[in-house]
């Protein structure tokens, strides 16, 4: 049922807020509920990118949960486009 919900909202992205990276570890509800989030996104053939990836421990928490790419200052640092 899930699953169909998620279908119908023609999903094309899913993300997640990295901030919190260091805690997925520490914290069984965030694990539980990341892991099922990018389950089910992938059964939809959508990606999952993790924001506010600071570090490539942040990014080693996040991706071992499946997830696809990542945002952040790992990545380089934001700009402003006028």
């Amino acid at each position: 049922a899930f699953i169909a919900l998620v279908r119908s909202l023609s999903i094309d992205i899913v993300k997640v807020n990295g901030h919190d990276a260091s805690n997925f570890n520490t914290s069984n509800s965030s694990c539980d509920f990341i892991k099922l989030l990018v389950v089910s996104a992938h059964e939809i053939n959508v990606p999952v990118i993790a924001s506010h990836i600071e570090n490539s421990q942040d990014w080693q928490s996040v991706n071992s949960f499946g997830i696809d790419a990542g945002q952040g200052d790992l990545f380089g640092q934001s700009t402003i486009v006028a």
